[in-house]
């Protein structure tokens, strides 16, 4: 084990481990769930004050979060990964969320650290800026009404 931190209800352990991946135990000591992801290292794990996502820091020069929850039991409880975030040049060594969880900070053995917006890394947020950007080049350029509709836009 490389990292360990407890979920802000008590109820979760995340440790980060030298084979890649991050183990979710309950507070009693059982394995709830493995997940699997990073290419090396696990260096740092952190829970997000929601008490349903972490993140993890890795030798891989990445910064995982992941979505987790259900009853904390193994069979009922579930994990995914969300995102992936690249930005650090050398082997990311911590991860940590801010008191109201809508930011997140990691720090790299390539001297910088990175403050990501989570707000601006939502799927739903990502896809409709786009949308605003080539909301006028689908409009005049579609080849078929298919095309048109790629994206939701005001005529």
């Amino acid at each position: 084990m490389r990292s360990i931190a407890w979920s802000p209800d008590g109820n979760t352990i995340a440790s980060g481990n030298h084979d890649g991946t991050i183990k979710l135990w309950d507070n009693k000591g059982e394995k709830l769930k493995t997940l699997k992801g990073h290419n090396n290292d696990v260096v740092s794990v952190a829970f997000n004050p929601d008490k349903k996502t972490n993140a993890s820091a890795s030798k891989d020069r990445t910064v995982k979060l992941w979505n987790f929850g259900g009853e904390i039991k193994p069979e009922k409880f579930y994990a995914e990964e969300l995102q992936t975030l690249n930005g650090h040049k050398k082997e990311v060594a911590s991860v940590s969320f801010s008191a109201d969880g809508k930011t997140l900070v990691s720090t790299s053995d390539d001297k910088t650290q990175i403050l990501w917006n989570l707000e601006d890394l939502k799927l739903e947020k990502l896809l409709k800026d786009g949308c605003q950007q080539v909301k006028d080049y689908l409009k005049y350029n579609a080849k078929d009404d298919e095309e048109k509709k790629l994206c939701k836009y005001d005529s």
